[in-house]
């Protein structure tokens, strides 16, 4: 795929082409986890979109970089990049768009209240979660409401909430039959069902749930997903006194989540290591284990980090209040419709690899 993209770059292009076609390249990098190629190109792309004045390729730049943020873990780099994006896509009338980014801020909020143990963050993300879902209900589009409310249920549990993240995570199943998702979508809901009933404390419940998502996880080759399936699996085992199946999927769970560089991710899966090998009674290992989440943890706690963090939203929240606050009541319909079609392609390219498991 990316060498027909070279291809297509190398001929006479509009701007917009150009900038659109370089932002595949980039997202096509990002797909592999191959993230200094995915800044290269995409600071390629922003030159073109300064220069030809693409508001919203703008905003999918400053939305890729992100998700890519995100997912190393620097926080405050990708809350600045969310908040530029939606910026971009307001001024330039992607409503749908504006509704996915605030889809992904939920997501970086959950994340940085898991990783900061700051219970306040995953409340932020709640917010965004459900100003996603305003926008969504109001464009009528079923696909990403039903992405909206996985993460819905996702933040739910995050505070305890687990009755009511499993109705989101139902909810998100019907509303995937309706709009026709194929059906491989909804090994991102089995996974979550399983993570939800072992908080419950109900192992074989989750078993069944997890195994009806592993295969489409093999079966398409997603590294994120292979490590929160496979994690979930191993406290799933834990949980039933079977210590070596749960050491089993935790080792599968680290080699995946090393393949997917994602940073936050490993905090939770060397946790889980920890207790599987003590479960073994691998106490060396597990010593070593407990080490390097700690490790993780350090750097996702920064003091320093959070602070920015912080005044930076303030800073935010002070210019963009008035319309947070208003947003269902300064939609326009008829400018949404208009506009519902735009970009599909890009639009779910990067919203797809977006829609994290836990």
């Amino acid at each position: 795929r990316i060498v027909s993209l070279y291809l297509t770059l190398s001929k006479r292009l509009h701007d917009t082409t150009r900038a659109n076609t370089i932002y595949d390249i980039a997202n096509a990098f990002y797909k592999q986890n191959k993230f200094d190629s995915t800044t290269q190109y995409l600071n390629r792309m922003r030159s073109v979109c300064i220069r030809s004045r693409y508001v919203a390729g703008l905003g999918n730049y400053n939305r890729l970089q992100g998700a890519m943020h995100m997912r190393k873990g620097m926080f405050e780099e990708a809350l600045a990049f969310d908040q530029a994006a939606i910026t971009a896509f307001k001024k330039s009338g992607r409503l749908r768009l504006v509704g996915q980014v605030h889809h992904n801020m939920g997501w970086l909020y959950k994340v940085m209240g898991e990783s900061q143990n700051v219970s306040a963050y995953t409340r932020q993300g709640l917010e965004h979660m459900q100003q996603a879902i305003a926008i969504n209900q109001r464009l009528n589009s079923l696909s990403d409401l039903a992405d909206n409310y996985v993460n819905l249920g996702i933040l739910y549990e995050d505070l305890g909430e687990f009755k009511q993240g499993r109705e989101c995570f139902f909810k998100a199943l019907a509303l995937g039959d309706q709009a026709n998702i194929d059906p491989d979508e909804n090994r991102i809901i089995y996974n979550n069902l399983g993570r939800n009933f072992n908080a419950e404390g109900d192992y074989q419940q989750a078993i069944a749930y997890l195994n009806k998502s592993l295969p489409i996880n093999l079966k398409l080759d997603r590294s994120s997903s292979l490590a929160h399936n496979y994690r979930n699996l191993a406290t799933a085992y834990l949980g039933l006194k079977q210590p070596d199946k749960a050491l089993f999927y935790a080792e599968k769970a680290l080699v995946e989540v090393k393949r997917s560089k994602e940073v936050p991710l490993s905090r939770s899966v060397y946790g889980v290591l920890s207790q599987a090998y003590e479960a073994a009674g691998q106490y060396d290992k597990a010593y070593r284990s407990v080490l390097e989440q700690k490790r993780i943890e350090d750097t996702l706690m920064s003091l320093e980090k959070t602070r920015t963090i912080t005044q930076l939203q303030g800073k935010y929240e002070l210019q963009q209040a008035q319309e947070l606050a208003n947003i269902k009541a300064e939609l326009e319909l008829a400018k949404a419709v208009q506009f519902y079609s735009f970009d599909a392609k890009i639009e779910k390219d990067i919203y797809g690899v977006l829609r994290v498991v836990s």
